[in-house]
């Protein structure tokens, strides 16, 4: 609820990119969730399939003179690098993924968000209105209704 609030408040392009990114979000996590694959080789066949898109938009953006790196051989350098980076964390989040349910996993995923949130918020001054607190209020209280309702069925199985 919260999402579609905030969606609504800022516009009609907003609402459908958010729900298309919560369904083919929702939908590619099921599908490594269930898929028999070891988390390495998960990893490999998503990294497959987007390459060769990543590689056709850098070509295609450097065709038309937007520049796609930093300006010196250093900054290229570190950005490619930071692929291998971020190439960790998601085989250790797959890896931990298919260990727990699926609706666990799908909570752990508020924490990146939540985290950018509170530097844009406190670091960077972005601006936090009315709206904003509706929604990262639902949000919260959804997760919290989840942690609880976890809590009392993992309580009530003991005995």
């Amino acid at each position: 609820m919260g999402v579609v609030a905030l969606a609504f408040g800022k516009g009609p392009n907003s609402l459908w990119i958010a729900m298309v990114l919560a369904f083919t979000f929702s939908i590619a996590g099921l599908i490594r969730k269930v898929a028999p694959l070891d988390p390495l080789c998960g990893l490999l066949i998503e990294t497959s399939l987007m390459a060769p898109l990543a590689i056709a938009w850098l070509f295609l953006s450097s065709q038309n003179g937007i520049p796609v790196f930093g300006g010196d051989s250093s900054t290229n350098v570190l950005l490619i690098f930071t692929g291998f980076v971020t190439a960790v964390p998601l085989l250790l989040f797959s890896v931990a993924a298919k260990q727990m349910p699926y609706s666990l996993a799908g909570q752990f995923q508020y924490i990146g968000p939540s985290l950018q949130f509170l530097q844009a918020v406190l670091l960077f001054h972005e601006p936090f209105g009315l709206l904003h607190l509706f929604t990262f209020g639902s949000i919260w209280s959804g997760l919290i209704f989840f942690a609880v309702d976890a809590v009392r069925e993992q309580r009530a199985s003991r005995f």
